[in-house]
Formats: C-alpha cells, sequence, structure tokens
C-alpha cells in the first residue's frame, strides 16, 4: 500500500514539470517557426527560391565547412546581400533558435573573421568578413513536420533541424581564427569559458589518472569535422564513470558550456541523458596541461561526440580553433525521424 501511495505521489509530483518542459519546448519551437516566417515574408520571390531546399536535398544538409566560402561555396543567401530589414529578421530567428550563448558565438564568429578580413591582403580578403555567411532552409518550417535552418560560413556552421516538438544542433562547428581579438572597441576571448573549464578538469586529475586521459603531448587535429556523419564514440582516454563525483561534476560543466548553445529545455534534456551515460563517456587529452596551452580534447559518449582542437595554420594555434559538437545516434536530427 505504502508502494502504490508513493508511486501516485511521485506521477503527481513529476507530472507539472514534465508538463511545463514540453510546453516550453512547444513555445521554443514555435517561437523559431514564427521567426523564420517573418523573416521569409521579408524576401522576394527570387530570394525565396534560392534559400529554401528540399528537406531530403542531401547535398545541401553537407553543404558546410570550417574553410572559407570562396573555397567550399554555400548554398542560400549571402549576408551581405541582405538588406537591413532582412538582416534583422534572421537576426531575430538566429535569437529563437539558438541560445543567448550561441547568438552571441555567431557574433564573434563572424567579427573574428572581419578582423582576419582587414589582416589580410591582396586577393585573400575577399575570402573572410562577415558578409561572407549564409542561411538556407530545407523543408518548410512548421510546429509539425521536420524542418532545417542552416547557417554558417568561415569556421561556423549551425544545422538546426527540428521535428515537432524536438530540436537538435548536431552537427554543429564553432571556434575562429582569430580566437583573441579587438574590433570596434570590444575585446574578446572566444570559446573562453569552454578552455577555461577543460583546464579544469584536467587539473583535477590525480597522476595515474592524467596518465590514462592524456593520449600524447601534442595537439591533434579535428577529427570530426565536416563529412564525418556515422562516426561512433571511441573508448579512448579515461571513463568518465570512474571520475570522482568533484571530477565528474568539473566534466559535465565543460560539456554544458558546449550544449549551452541550446536554447534551455533542450540543453537540460540533453545534459540529463549524458549525465545517466556518464559510465559509458570517455574524456582523453592531447598536448599542453599547463593552462592556456595548445592542445586538444574530446568527450566521447553513447550521445556526445564533442571536440576543440587548436591549428597551426596562421599564427599561433590557441588563436585558431575548430570546436565540433555531434549527437551521435542524431546528426541533422535524423534520430527523430526513426522513433
Amino acid at each position: 500500500m505504502k508502494l502504490v501511495i508513493s508511486l501516485i505521489v511521485l506521477a503527481m509530483c513529476g507530472a507539472p514539470a514534465f508538463a511545463q518542459n514540453a510546453a516550453t519546448a512547444e513555445a521554443v519551437v514555435g517561437d523559431a517557426v514564427k521567426a523564420a516566417n517573418a523573416f521569409l515574408g521579408t524576401l522576394n520571390a527570387a530570394q525565396v527560391e534560392k534559400v529554401q531546399y528540399s528537406f531530403t536535398d542531401e547535398k545541401q544538409r553537407h553543404n558546410w565547412s570550417n574553410l572559407p566560402v570562396q573555397m567550399v561555396p554555400r548554398g542560400g543567401l549571402r549576408w551581405g546581400d541582405l538588406n537591413q530589414t532582412q538582416k534583422d529578421a534572421l537576426t531575430a530567428l538566429l535569437k529563437a533558435s539558438l541560445s543567448d550563448s550561441g547568438y552571441q558565438q555567431i557574433i564573434d564568429n563572424m567579427d573574428g573573421d572581419e578582423v582576419l578580413k582587414r589582416e589580410s591582403d591582396g586577393r585573400r580578403r575577399t575570402m573572410f568578413g562577415r558578409d561572407e555567411y549564409f542561411v538556407s532552409f530545407l523543408g518548410k518550417p512548421s510546429t509539425e513536420e521536420p524542418w532545417m535552418l542552416q547557417f554558417g560560413g568561415h569556421h561556423l556552421a549551425f544545422n538546426v533541424t527540428f521535428v515537432g516538438a524536438q530540436m537538435t544542433i548536431s552537427p554543429s562547428l564553432t571556434g575562429g581564427q582569430p580566437v583573441d581579438y579587438t574590433l570596434d572597441g570590444r575585446t574578446v576571448r572566444q570559446l573562453a569559458a569552454e578552455e577555461d573549464k577543460s583546464f579544469k578538469v584536467i587539473a583535477a586529475l590525480k597522476p595515474a589518472q592524467l596518465k590514462t586521459a592524456r593520449l600524447g603531448d601534442r595537439y591533434t587535429d579535428m577529427r570530426y569535422g565536416p563529412g564525418k556523419e556515422g562516426a561512433q564514440p571511441q573508448q579512448e582516454g579515461i571513463n568518465a564513470g570512474s571520475l570522482e563525483p568533484q571530477q565528474q561534476k568539473l566534466l559535465l560543466e565543460l560539456m554544458g558550456e558546449r550544449l549551452g548553445l541550446l536554447k534551455e529545455p533542450f540543453a537540460k534534456q540533453r545534459m540529463e541523458r549524458i549525465e545517466s551515460d556518464l559510465d559509458q563517456t570517455w574524456f582523453s587529452w592531447y598536448g599542453d596541461v599547463k593552462d592556456g596551452g595548445a592542445a586538444t580534447f574530446r568527450v566521447q559518449g553513447p550521445t556526445i561526440l564533442m571536440e576543440y582542437s587548436p591549428q597551426k595554420l596562421g599564427g599561433r594555434p590557441t588563436n585558431h580553433i575548430h570546436a565540433m559538437y555531434r549527437a551521435p545516434t542524431n546528426d541533422y536530427g535524423l534520430g527523430f525521424l526513426k522513433k
């Protein structure tokens, strides 16, 4: 009898929280759909035709890269070709689709590319800058049917897929070059919180744990970037389930920084699943263990592939970063469609 009463109480207590989370997720998707349609409403017929693709268009779905757009041409509409009304509407859409930190990452990346443009000479200047970012849609914005928003350019790719009241940003590429810059009086250090939290994780490891987690004394290149769909987690480094509670907390905070690009209800859902899979999650490190040094880290689990990788090209490696996020079973939201 006590067990039955307990179950009833748990059900009564849990139901409102679940309903509240579901309603919040639906509200986020609803706002994104409204903002998407408002943006489309600012376009002329030729622009609509250029920005809109079929949801089944696999070529456009995979048309993103860390490389400049002149090296890998993107589809859709170019930011520099939009008028101010259209830019304002697209900005509202990006804010409706991503968290504050997700939107800020876009601004920081575009501004960093503007710095790179101003620092470049001759022909290379036309490869960089705020204008060289593109938006496209796969499918029509809907609260019921699947659709996808793509926005990106050099060192940036947000692939935001909506399926009913569900959404994912897998795969997404962030980072930038330069990472550290000052533009128009604003000083930026891209991915600062994430980098700082990664060094907190590595500093918290005991010598034997560090020996297990650190797989090399030099940073490595991005592993799960463009074209790496279907990649599976590797059991390398140290198993998160073997970490002490405080160490696990630091690792979860690191993952939360990347998942924080999502709106709150979706980030919360992802983090709850990731926390439940800690015994199947691995953390690996390559490179310097001194705070601020050049180092690659990866987190690999059933529902997360996350990496942070410096690049030597274009100056000091810590000023040129590639950062990838994938949900191994749900790239482009295709896992949603199988349910």
